[in-house]
């Protein structure tokens, strides 16, 4: 990979990451057209990439930076520090337990699929063809069904279980993150149950 390629990259990185589009899919039909990923050692594609999302990780965190600290000093001080009931919890601490919950199904499914995930088979242009026109349908569907409401503070911890097992799907390449999650969302609304799960930020 020349400087040009990876500057080639690093642009549809960033202009994909913040989309409800899959990056990582991108990434991987950009590198198939220009033969960056190796038959032979396709982890080194994988270990490539989560290197060049390190980037938008960090301007997420920038941008957020108030709201993790306030999250991360509440949950510690209302669950080590000064021991309150869950349901007495501030919205902040409550937060960081709905982060936790979220997060655990896409770290069981990571590991448990990780020689999938680093394998040819993720590099796979059909299985990624596939996973981006499928999710761009459901997405749109979800979003004519979504009503675009339910307001942050009525999140339960359930809520946060099927966004995180929702977010395990983008570990299937082509299926977003934010796609997913935001699809799961509507949908697990359209149940009539309650509204969706997220507010725009």
């Amino acid at each position: 990979m020349n400087i040009f390629e990876a500057i080639l990259m690093g642009i549809i990185q960033g202009l994909t990451e913040f989309l409800p589009i899959s990056s990582t899919g991108h990434l991987t039909l950009a590198g198939k057209f220009l033969n960056l990923i190796s038959a032979d050692e396709p982890y080194r594609w994988t270990a490539f990439i989560a290197v060049m999302q390190l980037g938008t990780m960090l301007a997420v965190v920038i941008y957020f930076w108030k709201d993790i600290i306030d999250i991360i000093k509440a949950f510690f001080n209302e669950n080590l520090l000064n021991k309150v009931k869950f349901n007495n919890q501030s919205l902040n601490s409550r937060l960081g337990w709905f982060v936790i919950i979220g997060t655990l199904p896409v770290v069981v499914i990571g590991l448990g699929f990780k020689h999938i995930i680093e394998g040819a088979f993720t590099k796979d242009l059909t299985v990624i063809s596939i996973s981006l026109i499928a999710l761009g349908i459901l997405l749109g569907i979800a979003e004519k069904k979504g009503t675009f409401k339910k307001d942050i503070t009525k999140i339960k911890w359930l809520d946060s279980l099927i966004v995180g097992i929702a977010q395990a799907f983008a570990l299937i390449p082509g299926a977003s993150r934010s796609g997913t999650t935001i699809t799961v969302a509507f949908f697990w609304a359209w149940k009539g149950r309650q509204q969706p799960v997220f507010r725009s930020f």
